[in-house]
């Protein structure tokens, strides 16, 4: 019997948007991983589980990383959405 995923296809896909959205927006920054983690009090290694979906990032932890990056909460929620709509057309 072929196993099948618990989340739907949107939600894995919204997951992508987000995770794709964190590494663009840093590399658009011009930092690594490693600039980003020591910003946040982390390391290179916690952040990049972030960014592979490995690790589950709250609004306080993204709130704290748009800091690191340089972006508003604001402006990230936005971009997603933005991307998250592009993707349903």
């Amino acid at each position: 019997m072929a196993r099948t995923s618990a989340r739907p296809a949107r939600r894995q896909s919204d997951r992508r948007i987000l995770l794709d959205l964190i590494r663009g927006l840093r590399e658009k920054a011009k930092l690594l991983q490693s600039d980003v983690a020591a910003r946040l009090g982390i390391t290179q290694s916690h952040y990049s589980k972030y960014e592979r979906g490995d690790r589950r990032i709250d609004l306080l932890d993204l709130l704290d990383l748009c800091d690191a990056i340089g972006v508003s909460l604001e402006d990230f929620v936005r971009q997603f959405q933005e991307r998250r709509r592009r993707a349903r057309i």
